[in-house]
């Protein structure tokens, strides 16, 4: 019986595989490949329990179905359909390192030559891909979607089969019952023994090129692919739009070769993904029709770009975008780690601690930002976390000085990074109200700003040496001793897994053991029916290892927009500061500590550029999220002076719900002093 003609959905097969010997069945989405649930998948993945598989199947037995596989077994991702190069790899690696066993595999297609084929290995192994669209999974990485999940661009059912006996299976394999992958191909894949192996070792077709199949090459074609597909969804849509696609998709299809090691797969879901985003409009009735003629043009355009593959040869002297064929500033096995840095002596160690945190941004005991330990800052969209942050920057650089809410902040001696990721013409904007002509000279001597997202090589969950090579990035761009990353999700895209955020917090150790600060712009979770508002770490969005090496997670909670919102301290290297109310003046990049006894209509109208509605002056005047009437009558009669007088203006909503909105007159937030 197929899993459409089922009456269970295909999470609901889940005790199949728990009678065959699998762990960790885990639901997905239906008709999708992700996410599985947070913290059962990485390095830091564990089984789930009886607790677990209740809930699963109460509310997800509709979803697919995927394995986290166990230790000692990895399964060889083969994808050899359309122009990708899987089969193609896979007959050169047998004729290096010999064939393969029969064995069993999972496939959403019709051939039991390819899909993901599953072998037992030694425990403890961590295996790297073999490359030209062979990925390797394994427990630590990766998971597998498997029967009766149905794939989410064919429409097809996943299905087993066994190589041994030539047939298509009716249920799950046994993990134990798999055939070992020869000691050649484990040789061939142990991350531990190519990292030691001569440079002479022998490489699948490898011409005489220092950079065949490298990191760098890598970066150099995903940094190519991301420029076409930024350029394709900054174009306004017309007739132009249609061949732009196919010119983008051919020049990368040229990247997907094993030199480079771009994958045809890769490639192929950013083009769709992007065109299926962006404004790419066809005749088209429905959105399946419109999604298969975009897969349709990308696919074909790719692969006439594949059969006109790109030379390394021709490219290594020529820069796309910052990565080059030249010096690798991340070559070599450390990255830039100094052991006589690293290592010290225990008791220098443990004794010599200071018993209370020296602060970035604290006072004695009260600290929001301990040295040595990285910050974060989470707070929704609008809520005033570039404001807050950027003024830390201009006390840490010595353009302000005095305390910030009631904090001394130290001044540094070495270069802030500001990594200004998130919209940066905004960030520059909101700087811009805080500081003036006068602090030029200033600021170029001791604020670096990269505007967008690091270079690929660089993001901290790029690869294994990502949380390294992040590190060695910032060192390389001055004499840095703090960064600010604005923000957290600019530098990792699957800020949920638990093997991104380990890498995140990998990354942010490395920076600390190099002595360089960090402070991280982050953002909560969406809000939930009985979760409206965030008040633990458990809140914070993505992987828990995310903050787990963190000092320090502060959050700032209101609407966008809102001058007045709260803090809470989430997580503290000392004493918990707060909670306190806050206090914006964006025009002024400004924030003090509100203190509702001594708030009037004069000191608060002139923060809400936008205009604010007498409910919500009343909120603010008086702390509470839903102020009586007579407080929203008091804060009424009070605007309407202010109007009277010519102070204020009053500007009617659009429709008849929508609230009158005050504001001080020509808009300015300079036209009353704060009293």
């Amino acid at each position: 019986m197929s899993a459409q003609e089922s009456e269970a959905g295909p999470y609901g097969h889940f005790q199949l595989y728990r009678d065959a010997g699998w762990a960790a069945p885990l639901p997905l989405r239906p008709r999708t490949k992700n996410p599985p649930p947070t913290g059962f998948t990485g390095n830091n993945g564990v089984d789930p329990s009886e607790a677990d598989f209740l809930t699963w199947t109460e509310h997800d037995a509709d979803g697919n179905i995927c394995l986290r596989l166990p230790d000692g077994v990895i399964g060889l991702d083969v994808d050899a359909y359309a122009k990708k190069l899987g089969a193609q790899t896979l007959s050169k690696l047998v004729k290096e390192l010999g064939p393969l066993p029969p064995t069993v595999g999972s496939t959403a297609r019709n051939d039991m030559n390819y899909g993901i084929l599953l072998f037992s290995v030694p425990d403890g192994l961590r295996l790297r891909d073999a490359g030209g669209d062979i990925e390797t999974i394994q427990h630590h990485h990766r998971f597998m979607v498997v029967w009766p999940s149905i794939h989410p661009i064919t429409e097809t059912i996943y299905h087993w089969f066994d190589q041994r006996v030539d047939a298509w299976l009716d249920l799950p394999p046994s993990p134990d019952d798999l055939p070992e992958l020869p000691e050649t191909w484990v040789d061939h894949l142990d991350r531990v023994k190519q990292a030691s192996a001569p440079e002479d070792s022998p490489v699948v077709d490898k011409p005489d090129h220092p950079k065949f199949g490298s990191r760098q090459a890598l970066a150099y074609a995903r940094t190519a692919m991301n420029g076409e597909v930024t350029a394709l969804l900054a174009m306004d849509y017309n007739s132009s739009w249609e061949p732009s696609i196919n010119e983008a998709a051919f020049k990368i299809g040229g990247y997907c070769n094993l030199a480079f090691g771009l994958s045809y797969g890769e490639a192929f879901d950013t083009f769709v993904e992007a065109i299926a985003s962006g404004g790419w409009r066809s005749e088209e009735p429905t959105e399946s029709e419109r999604m298969k003629k975009i897969r349709k043009k990308v696919h074909h355009s790719l692969g006439d770009g594949v059969e006109s593959p790109k030379s390394l040869d021709r490219l290594k002297d020529d820069p796309y975008d910052g990565v080059s064929f030249g010096a690798d500033p991340f070559d070599g096995p450390d990255n830039g780690i100094d052991p006589a840095v690293r290592r010290v002596e225990g008791g220098s160690f443990f004794l010599d601690a200071p018993a209370v945190p020296e602060a970035v941004w604290g006072t004695g005991g009260r600290v929001l930002w301990a040295k040595g330990e990285p910050c974060f800052m989470v707070a929704p969209p609008g809520a005033g976390k570039t404001t807050t942050a950027q003024q830390v920057v201009l006390h840490r650089v010595g353009v302000r000085s005095g305390e910030l809410l009631g904090l001394d902040v130290e001044q540094s001696t070495g270069q802030t990074l500001y990594l200004a990721m998130d919209r940066p013409s905004q960030i520059a904007r909101s700087m811009r109200r805080g500081i003036s002509e006068g602090d030029r000279d200033l600021l170029n001597d001791r604020i670096v700003v990269w505007k967008g997202p690091p270079p690929y090589e660089a993001l901290p969950d790029s690869g294994p040496e990502g949380p390294s090579a992040f590190a060695a990035w910032v060192k390389s761009l001055g004499n840095i001793d703090t960064v600010v990353i604005d923000s957290l999700k600019d530098i990792c895209m699957s800020l949920e897994k638990p093997e991104s955020g380990s890498s995140v917090n990998s990354a942010l150790q490395h920076l600390m053991v190099a002595g360089i600060e960090a402070l991280v712009l982050h953002h909560q979770r969406k809000a939930s029916g009985d979760n409206k508002k965030p008040k633990a770490l458990s809140d914070v969005y993505g992987s828990a290892w995310l903050t787990a090496g963190a000092g320090s997670v502060i959050l700032l909670w209101g609407e966008a927009g809102d001058a007045v919102v709260e803090m809470n301290h989430l997580k503290q290297p000392a004493e918990d500061v707060g909670p306190f109310t806050l206090l914006h003046d964006h025009e002024v990049l400004n924030t003090e500590l509100y203190e509702p006894e001594n708030a009037t209509v004069e000191r608060i109208l002139p923060r809400y550029v936008e205009g604010i509605s007498v409910k919500k002056m009343a909120s603010v005047l008086n702390d509470k999220a839903e102020p009586d009437r007579n407080m929203i009558e008091k804060a009424r009669r009070k605007l309407d002076a202010m109007v009277k007088d010519g102070r204020a203006l009053a500007l009617p909503g659009k429709n008849a719900k929508d609230p009158t909105l005050y504001t001080v007159k020509g808009g300015s937030s300079h036209e009353l002093t704060p009293s």
